[in-house]
């Protein structure tokens, strides 16, 4: 449980190029198992075929991660900016290019 109350919540939403869903799930595997970089804790991608959610709440809680990677390997590119996610992502109708906000309906929460 979260030890300061949640400030705000944001949803978004983003859809891949089909033939990068793939890569941008290794990419991501990458970061977390090789502990590249640590983002915020409450902070949740999920995905059904190229459509991806995203979910975050704010303030942000950046904690070091206490479980060992399983990879070996320092893969992704250094600085993270390198890896080009821009080139994942189809862009939207409405000028949106990744992530677009979604207006959220409900949110619960247990204080």
């Amino acid at each position: 449980m979260r030890k300061n109350p949640v400030e705000r919540r944001v949803g978004r939403i983003a859809h891949l190029k089909r033939g990068m869903m793939a890569r941008y799930i290794y990419y991501h595997y990458q970061l977390q198992e090789e502990h590249a970089f640590f983002g915020n804790k409450y902070e949740n991608i999920a995905m059904h075929e190229n459509l991806l959610f995203g979910y975050q709440e704010f303030h942000a809680v950046i904690e070091v991660t206490v479980i060992p990677g399983r990879l070996g390997t320092k893969g992704p590119p250094v600085p993270w900016e390198n890896s080009r996610m821009d080139l994942h992502f189809q862009p939207w109708d409405d000028g949106y290019l990744y992530f677009k906000p979604i207006e959220p309906i409900y949110a619960y929460s247990i204080s």
